[in-house]
């Protein structure tokens, strides 16, 4: 496998529900926990893009904070993908 490589979320998903069976743990409940840490590192990234959000000339856009911010609400919260 080359360094250029990158695993899709699904390959990424199945090796941990692989490795949780290993340790005696649930398909249902590792793919849960894997779907949960997904959704987190989404809402974060939209709220760090939310922090980011300016217009040309410098000015924060807040509609456009507020809108990534309430849409990592929703992914987080399981409403959205």
């Amino acid at each position: 496998m080359s360094s250029e490589y990158t695993p899709t979320v699904e390959e990424v998903r199945t090796d941990y529900i692989l490795a949780y069976d290993e340790r005696g743990g649930s398909h249902l409940l590792a793919g849960m926990a894997f779907d949960r840490g997904i959704a987190k590192v989404k809402a974060d990234a939209l709220r760090e893009a939310a922090e980011g959000v300016t217009e040309i000339d410098g000015r924060r856009d807040d509609a456009a904070a507020t809108w990534l911010n309430d849409r990592a609400d929703r992914i987080e919260s399981g409403d959205g993908q």
